[in-house]
């Protein structure tokens, strides 16, 4: 039999890495299927064990692996011309699958571990956990051998999910639910007058001293402002959303904080620039007095 040549050998292992890859993707979304319903079926069984998220995100990653544009063209001819085409292609198809199923994995293994019962130490009772819970979950995470880049996503869904709080010691005991909803609902309500007023001041003052300045130096800012609406907050609070809520109040509040906090500026920084220019203009015997009254205004910011 003559010898092959370097391109023929070239191409039959391009093909054989094509059909290993493709039979390994096909085992990998056969079993991460069957992960997804034991994982929906704990989720019934448990709540604490799986997050809905948490299914749909393997949901969804099985839909990917099972996505035929994932998958070399096995009838695609290899020619000298188009072969490192093929290569490069399967390289990238074979470094995504590596990292799919790293992430997946790490699911698989925190299952079984719940399955396992090793996790019973942390039984709060309830949905989601307080910090110092949810620390020392990732951290027997860690133990399993899951990666930081994996923790931080299941970390990101757990939040999204408003299913961590803040630890007791931190913020004492919460209030019944219906307490709290209302509560909840009282200070959305009360957010909303005050940033509805910011906007209406602010568009007001910056507009006058861009008047008095002869420019348009605050036009950004205006149009900043004009921009930012007041948030939606949800409607139908439950023991579900509450934290969610609550924390999106919480960023809410830091944000028209700030943005008080740079509106008094700009005022301080306006009624200087108006003690100055009539310092300017005022007989010599009032020069000081304004130039004094100038330097505390900045002093106060």
């Amino acid at each position: 039999m003559p010898p092959k040549s370097s391109l023929q050998a070239r191409i039959l292992r391009l093909r054989s890495r094509q059909n290993n890859y493709i039979a390994r993707l096909s085992t990998f979304s056969q079993r991460m299927r069957s992960l997804a319903d034991e994982m929906e079926m704990a989720m019934v069984n448990d709540p604490r064990t799986v997050t809905p998220k948490g299914v749909e995100h393997l949901r969804t990653a099985v839909s990917e692996l099972e996505d035929p544009r994932i998958r070399p063209d096995l009838n695609a001819a290899l020619t000298s011309t188009t072969v490192l085409q093929h290569e490069k292609r399967l390289q990238a198809f074979e470094e995504w699958f590596e990292e799919t199923r790293s992430a997946i994995t790490a699911s698989e293994s925190i299952l079984d571990a719940f399955a396992a019962g090793e996790f019973s130490c942390y039984d709060n009772g309830s949905e989601g956990g307080c910090e110092s819970e949810i620390s020392a979950l990732q951290d027997h995470f860690r133990r399993l051998g899951v990666s930081e880049e994996e923790l931080v996503r299941q970390r990101k869904i757990l939040e999204d999910e408003g299913m961590i709080r803040p630890d007791p010691a931190a913020i004492g005991p919460y209030p019944p639910l219906r307490l709290r909803i209302s509560r909840l609902q009282q200070k959305q309500k009360d957010y909303t007058a005050r940033h509805q007023e910011f906007l209406a001041k602010a568009v007001t003052r910056y507009r006058y001293h861009d008047e008095v300045a002869g420019d348009k130096g605050n036009q950004k800012m205006i149009d900043l402002i004009a921009r930012w609406t007041t948030p939606t907050f949800t409607e139908n609070i439950t023991a579900r959303n509450v934290l969610r809520e609550e924390n999106m109040l919480l960023k809410e509040e830091e944000k028209l904080a700030t943005a008080w906090d740079v509106l008094r500026k700009a005022e301080n920084q306006f009624e200087a620039r108006v003690k100055f220019s009539e310092a300017m203009s005022s007989p010599d015997t009032d020069k000081q007095r304004h130039l004094e009254e100038f330097v505390a205004v900045f002093k106060e910011d």
